[in-house]
């Protein structure tokens, strides 16, 4: 029957509700786009008005449909010049699509919550001038700026709640959603409930300023102290913030909504893309499983680029030159992505014409390293394969300041708010690999590590993908959450220089997470348990009402994604002794690369608005209490220890913002291969590295098909293939019962535009032989 030989078509079925809401997602680099936009195409031309959409902060399903989707708009793609899907299709539809404009959809959530304070608006929110005064004696208005201080991430979450609205209008019977890769999906999974609770909270939090006022508004001699008088209804005449707090109210039902929608069969699916590595099926069974347990439906696998077996069934000089031609047409398209992306390492960059990033923009010529590396037939998971690869990859590798003494130095030792820099990591330096999804990330970060421990360096190699697969490529379990010795490095070691040695790590980010909560629910705890100590009378009162322990429970509800940011920190710590030369970085894929570089300001600046605020309220209200905060014993005592701890962290996360922008001490490699897709992502994430003035010298451009290439290289991939089919396969087992697959056989030309889309749709659609029976 079709739905065992078309399995995809059963997003097809008129009986399914509408909106149907089909995410797409898995490890980068598999396709994931591009199957989007081919079932977004399948499903218009079966007759129902689609909506394909971008949530992934790397976007690029403006690429695979070859036209501009930079307005952040619906644009409406034109189909009446394909053939109709079939006699029986009634009508045509609609296909539109979009790439969601996260930054925009934030501010709206930022606007609303910043009017808790009462600080925001045109006229400050309407208040007079004396309740502006209060505002800022009591520190409101950092209120405003700790709930104003939304999280890297939770911007791709509220322009899914618009894009949830947009389709409940019931303006699309099917929604496609072109996701990030594995792990941001998952982290995007939670964010509905930690931005919920991070909404409650802050509504409790205006609660409590509320009570404190009412408090004050008894003591009229605190206002003399509070700025200058006040007068008429004084601090009674409370800023009017209802409208402002029934919008998030109504903000928070959508979550609710979005969380349930989710996970709800009846409205939403999941569409698993992978491809027959490895690695690839690594991650694939990581996300059934994670998304299964979360009560996400899963019941389509699409394996992408699967090699043409026709050689093998076609045989003698036929077969072979069917081979011989298909490699040729693969290793063209490959030649004209890789003179474009070199063309780019040679042209110029905008640099700040000061260290701090300001006083205009001036140009210099891009200092970027490109090497080439040829896709192997077999996967690179071993030490003698990964020395293999560093010899032919990575044997030119540039380190850090390479080429300095004819460049500026852009952020070294910058002073950022006075806090300690990276003075206290000796000598050590660091390389963050990264890139697309499914490039060799991974496996470029593991043979560098070779590279350097070979020449004689104390190396580390680091994990910070939520997805990890180090562990796989160095084929060992890194599951202790500290640095292990890679003893499979010791044995096959050679002309190695004395004290080269090689440990990795896959970093335990809910260690990481849970410490961070320790210190502040520590931090919280003290500061009330010195409030308690504060008497009775109206400053008591007062004190109890509002203390930063409140303010430490929006610290307390970590942000999905946070989790690498801390770890990261961890590693800066872990370092400090001097017990590395060498520390390689495997991160996750660009977009949550990106989204981990804007962390260390995000935390930083939350955590010195919330002790800004905690020393303001504290100098105000020891004046209420005929200063019981100054004399408060042992509360007094574990508050200043709590404090110097967060202080601590701060200043970590501060020598970590500096390490990053230290071209000496830190680089960013990138690594793609040679796609038209991947080489626009990676030129933007070029781009946005530079803004951020994190320097990248060197370029990898993996997978390039080798000129000798032909018949026996392509039977060698296509047996390998064979058998992570055969495993992905065993998915079954371990998922609904209704899981089925979908083979996509490899192109030699990248599927773009109308035309290109529409021969990959024909492919996932059309009913194939369930070789899995």
């Amino acid at each position: 029957s079709i739905i065992t030989t078309a399995p995809l078509s059963r997003l097809l079925d008129a009986e399914l509700a509408s909106p149907r809401f089909v995410l797409v997602g898995g490890k980068g680099g598999v396709g994931k786009t591009s199957t989007s936009a081919a079932v977004a195409l399948q499903t218009a031309r079966a007759g129902f008005k689609t909506l394909v959409v971008s949530t992934d902060p790397a976007h690029s399903l403006g690429d695979a449909l070859q036209l501009s989707l930079s307005s952040h708009r619906t644009v409406q793609i034109p189909i009446d010049t394909l053939p109709p899907l079939s006699a029986a299709t009634s009508k045509q539809g609609e296909l539109h699509a979009m790439e969601i404009d996260t930054e925009q959809a934030a501010e709206k959530l930022r606007s609303l919550l910043s009017r808790l304070s009462g600080a925001a608006g045109e006229g400050g929110g309407g208040m007079s001038e004396q309740q502006r005064k209060l505002v800022e004696q009591l520190g409101l208005a950092e209120f405003g700026e700790v709930f104003g201080s939304l999280p890297p991430g939770a911007d791709e979450l509220v322009a899914m709640t618009e894009m949830l609205s947009l389709a409940e209008q019931g303006e699309y019977e099917r929604v496609v959603i072109d996701t990030a890769p594995t792990g941001h999906t998952l982290r995007m999974l939670a964010f509905p409930d930690f931005v919920d609770t991070f909404l409650e909270k802050a509504l409790r939090l205006k609660e409590k300023v509320a009570k404190m006022g009412a408090v004050m508004n008894v003591v009229k001699a605190g206002a003399s102290v509070l700025g200058g008088g006040v007068g008429g209804g004084g601090v009674g005449d409370v800023v009017d913030v209802k409208k402002a707090v029934e919008e998030i109210e109504a903000f928070r039902v959508k979550l609710g909504r979005l969380s349930t929608m989710l996970r709800n069969p009846s409205s939403c699916e999941f569409v698993v893309v992978t491809i027959a590595t490895k690695l690839a099926a690594d991650e694939s069974e990581r996300l059934v499983d994670a998304l299964t347990d979360d009560g996400v439906w899963v019941r389509n696998v699409v394996i992408n680029q699967l090699l043409s077996t026709k050689s093998t069934q076609d045989g003698g000089e036929e077969g072979g030159e069917v081979m011989k031609r298909f490699v040729e047409r693969v290793r063209k398209e490959q030649l004209k992505s890789i003179a474009r992306f070199e063309e780019f390492c040679r042209g110029t960059e905008c640099v700040a014409s000061d260290e701090n990033g300001g006083g205009g923009v001036g140009e210099r010529k891009r200092d970027i390293q490109v090497v080439q590396a040829p896709l192997f037939d077999a996967e690179i998971r071993d030490m003698y394969a990964l020395r293999a690869f560093a010899g032919v990859a990575l044997k030119e590798f540039r380190p850090c300041g390479a080429g300095d003494d004819d460049h500026r130095v852009v952020g070294e030792n910058v002073n950022d708010g006075g806090h300690e820099k990276d003075g206290m990591l000796g000598e050590t330096e660091f390389v963050l690999v990264g890139g697309k999804g499914g490039v060799g990330k991974t496996t470029s970060s593991a043979a560098l590590g070779v590279k350097f421990a070979d020449e004689g360096l104390r190396t580390l190699l680091v994990s910070t993908d939520p997805a990890h697969s180090l562990g796989d490529a160095l084929e060992m379990k890194l599951t202790t959450g500290a640095p292990q010795r890679v003893n499979a490095y010791d044995v096959v070691a050679v002309d190695q220089k004395e004290g080269g040695l090689l440990h990795a790590m896959e970093i335990d980010t809910k260690a990481a997470v849970d410490e961070f909560r320790r210190v502040v629910a520590a931090f919280g705890a003290s500061d009330a348990t010195a409030r308690d100590g504060g008497g009775g009378g109206v400053g008591s009162e007062m004190l109890k009402e509002l203390g930063v322990a409140d303010l430490a429970t929006i610290l307390d509800n970590t942000p999905p994604g946070i989790d690498e940011l801390l770890a990261l920190v961890k590693v800066v710590q872990l370092v400090r002794g001097g017990e590395y030369d060498r520390v390689v970085i495997d991160t996750a894929p660009t977009g949550h690369t990106l989204r981990l570089l804007a962390f260390p300001a995000f935390l930083d600046g939350l955590i010195g608005k919330v002790l800004k605020i905690k020393r303001r309220i504290d100098g105000l209200l020891s004046m209420f209490s005929g200063g019981i905060l100054r004399n408060s014993g042992t509360g007094a005592d574990a508050m200043k220890s709590a404090s110097e701890k967060m202080e601590k962290f701060r200043d970590d996360m501060s020598e970590l913002r500096a390490l990053l922008r230290n071209p000496r001490r830190c680089q960013f490699a990138v690594v793609t291969i040679p796609t038209e897709l991947a080489v626009a992502e990676s030129e933007r994430l070029v781009a946005s590295l530079e803004k951020e003035r994190v320097r990248v010298r060197n370029v990898v451009i993996n997978q390039c098909v080798p000129a000798s290439a032909g018949d026996a290289y392509a039977q060698r991939r296509t047996k390998a293939q064979a058998a992570y089919v055969q495993r992905l396969y065993g998915l079954k087992e371990r998922a609904p019962a209704d899981l089925e697959f979908t083979l996509v056989p490899y192109s030699d030309v990248e599927l773009r535009g109308i035309f290109g889309l529409k021969y990959l749709s024909d492919m996932l659609f059309t009913p194939r032989h369930d070789s899995s029976s």
